[in-house]
């Protein structure tokens, strides 16, 4: 901004618009304006002040209260004195309508039309912002909704408009075509489905109607002479189904990173081949197959994803979803009790549509006949939810299972640390919190680090999420049965979804994902479009099986859900040092530890190495050290245990410390404790018996909070906690990751 002084107050002898024009012309203010065009071109929303310091303030909101906050809350807040008046009369208004919707508690959290505010303000206008008083200033807390129309002149608006209309009467057109396509996609699969399963017998009139596999006579081709006109459909169908679901897409690695790129060799796709678990070797090559754990959601999950889930769950290509009419026996581990786990085929497939806000949710309830129905989520992530819920207690109860943890039964609290070795290993509601803390909030700053990274096929399994490992995994080995030979049901893959108390521990897993997209930062759903469009398959109320994409998973608006607003205590319990800085470097001074320590583990260690039952360290070297709080902010610094081995059938967890002094002093709720690796057994017959992974765990918050920023590098001490001598490592690094 440039202020000219009113005439008659510029100073004696002073010029001011001279000085303006010298300002204007001088080229460090040349060069400064056209770096801020650059900066202000990609911005996808412009702004003109106000939206920091309102997210800022939605941030301490949402830390002060433990749960989310909605634009009315807010817009409160920011409308109060700090005696707590209003700023003025309409403000006052407005606020207590905003208070008086909010009391009936059926609105929603998120941003959103219908919530408080867009209630009493009805529909927004371009270019306002509700709550600012300051003007026209799209704000990224109140959503600008016509994005670069929103400050735009009237004649600016008309040719938008303009282009508008252009542009909707393309994506029209790309629809039809699109219809059109889709609808021949479905009988061209519908005819594949039915030549590989009936070669011998005749096609029906309804599919081979408009496929060119008819005889002369215009009648279907009969067994005699249908052989080429199979030979000739198959190849179409082959052809069409790379093209619409994989394309001639490849991703390549260069510098560590991967890239999109086009290759003029088509990639057939593969039909897959549902089993009730991965599928046989023996009958067919599975050289090329990683995927074994992550389906639609996180984890092990439910019919949408483990009817599908097979060997070839790779996100280098979108995945369709799979034959279900082809699902083979079980593959279990040794002393499993067989189960015959093939869900109903169907020749009618229905698209996945939402649900229409006028009508209820429907499948569990159509079930029990209840329409008020809600799926429960087992929140152990706060103390109240901490203990087995009692409604899967009761033995006379459909809920209880007999296959669980005889000594978790209340009042015991859940561990969310568990360790399967040690029967005495009991959870604290201090070292719960400051677990859920550092996975959710502070090793969980990016889509990678929480949920995982993306499948590859050809690659080893790439590793999972901060959420996956723990809370996700221990809580599943926590409720299953130590006593049963693979710690069944909920202690290993197969027979997880057994335990009713699984769909609960996974709507649990499911919500504190959602919390976590609300945190801020670069906290977001991956936005690949291989994954967005990955398929699956679910059973409605009516039998009828359902063909549903990732991308339709991710709204819980659009499909019209909400969680239960229950207390988030975790937003608030940073872990914290054992010593401070200053405790460590006088303990250093006096006996030596610390630089005895680090020589000591810097000469001995070797990689590759085995875990025993010896605690492990290691001297790693950072990248860079001191860096900027902007630095911090753009990437990530990364610990990276590579090149993790062991049998697939194995029980696996072993802690990572840094820069600790006592292995046996450090628990989870210290900053030393960086995080776990944990692995539910996944005992399916795979041609390589092996599981090669990593874990990634975020270092920039401990790191800071050890006050070991200026430091060249940190002490990696490995911590085996069961599955000792039957793990492998090929070495450790930290890196700096941007995402």
């Amino acid at each position: 901004m440039v202020v000219i002084p009113f005439e008659g107050r510029t100073p004696k002898g002073v010029d001011a618009y001279g000085l303006l024009g010298d300002w204007v012309w001088d080229n460090v203010i040349k060069q400064m304006c056209k770096k801020n065009a650059k900066n202000r071109a990609k911005l996808k929303i412009n702004h003109i002040g106000g939206s920091r310091k309102l997210k800022r303030k939605m941030t301490e909101l949402m830390v002060e209260t433990g749960q989310p906050v909605s634009r009315g809350t807010l817009y409160i807040h920011t409308h109060k004195r700090n005696d707590g008046t209003y700023i003025n009369e309409e403000a006052r208004i407005v606020c207590e309508k905003i208070s008086e919707i909010e009391s009936q508690g059926t609105v929603p959290v998120e941003v959103s039309m219908n919530d408080s505010l867009g209630q009493v303000f009805e529909k927004e206008h371009p270019g306002r912002v509700r709550g600012v008083s300051f003007g026209v200033c799209p704000s990224q807390i109140f959503g600008c909704r016509y994005t670069r129309f929103c400050a735009t002149s009237s004649s600016g608006n008309v040719s938008g408009q303009h282009n508008v209309a252009r542009l909707e009467e393309k994506v029209q057109q790309m629809e039809t075509k699109l219809k059109a396509r889709d609808e021949k996609m479905k009988k061209l699969e519908a005819l594949l489905a039915h030549v590989v399963m009936n070669s011998s017998i005749p096609v029906p009139p309804d599919l081979a109607c408009g496929l060119n596999v008819q005889t002369h006579d215009g009648h279907p081709s009969s067994p005699s002479n249908t052989n080429q006109h199979l030979k000739d459909v198959y190849d179409e169908v082959k052809t069409c189904l790379s093209e619409a679901f994989c394309g001639p897409r490849l991703w390549r690695k260069s510098r560590d990173r991967y890239q999109y790129t086009r290759s003029s060799k088509t990639k057939h796709h593969h039909i897959p081949r549902v089993t009730c678990s991965t599928g046989n070797p023996s009958k067919r090559d599975q050289s090329h197959i990683v995927g074994h754990r992550r389906n639609v959601l996180v984890g092990l999950g439910g019919l949408c994803g483990a009817v599908t889930l097979n060997n070839s769950f790779a996100f280098s290509a979108t995945i369709s979803p799979a034959d279900i009419s082809t699902c083979g026996p079980q593959d279990l581990p040794e002393g499993a009790k067989p189960t015959n786990c093939c869900p109903p085929s169907s020749s009618k497939v229905i698209d996945f549509k939402f649900p229409p806000s006028n009508q209820p949710l429907r499948i569990l309830g159509s079930l029990i006949n209840d329409p008020t129905f809600a799926l429960p989520f087992w929140n152990w992530d706060a103390p109240k939810g901490m203990q087995l819920p009692s409604i899967y207690v009761d033995t006379k109860s459909p809920l209880y299972d007999p296959l669980r943890n005889a000594n978790h039964q209340p009042p015991t609290l859940v561990d969310i640390d568990f360790n399967i070795d040690d029967p005495n290993s009991k959870g604290t509601i201090s070292s719960n919190l400051t677990i859920m803390y550092r996975q959710v909030v502070s090793s969980g700053k990016t889509p990678t680090l929480f949920l995982g990274n993306a499948y590859r096929a050809g690659e080893p399994s790439p590793g999972g999420g901060s959420i996956e490992n723990v809370p996700h995994n221990t809580v599943h080995l926590w409720t299953g049965d130590i006593k049963q030979p693979n710690v069944e049901n909920m202690g290993t893959f197969y027979s997880a979804a057994r335990d009713p108390i699984f769909y609960s521990h996974h709507s649990n897993i499911d919500r504190i994902w959602s919390i976590w997209k609300t945190l801020g930062g670069k906290r977001g759903d991956f936005t690949h479009s291989d994954w967005l469009k990955s398929g699956f398959f679910f059973y409605d109320e009516n039998k009828n099986l359902v063909h549903v994409k990732v991308k339709d998973c991710l709204d819980m608006r659009k499909l019209r859900y909400v969680y239960q607003n229950v207390d988030i205590p975790w937003l608030k319990s940073r872990p914290t040092p054992r010593r401070s800085r200053v405790q460590k470097e006088a303990l250093e001074q006096n006996s030596g530890v610390g630089a005895a320590h680090a020589a000591e583990t810097s000469r001995n260690v070797k990689f590759p190495l085995v875990l025993l039952d010896l605690v492990v360290s290691t001297v790693v070297k950072r990248p860079k050290r001191s860096r900027s709080r902007k630095e911090k902010e753009e990437e990530e610094e990364v610990l990276v245990i590579e090149g993790i081995q062991f049998e697939r059938n194995t029980h696996v967890k072993f802690d990572v410390l840094i820069n600790d002094e006592d292995d046996k002093l450090i628990r989870p709720d210290n900053t030393e404790f960086a995080g776990s690796f944990v692995s539910v057994p996944h005992s399916h017959e795979h041609k390589n018996k092996m599981m090669i992974t990593c874990l990634r765990l975020g270092l920039t918050d401990l790191i800071e909070d050890l006050g070991a920023d200026d430091d060249d590098s940190v002490v990696v001490t490995l911590v085996p906690r069961y599955g000792k001598g039957r793990v492998k490592i090929k070495g450790i690094k930290i890196e700096l990751v941007a995402e």
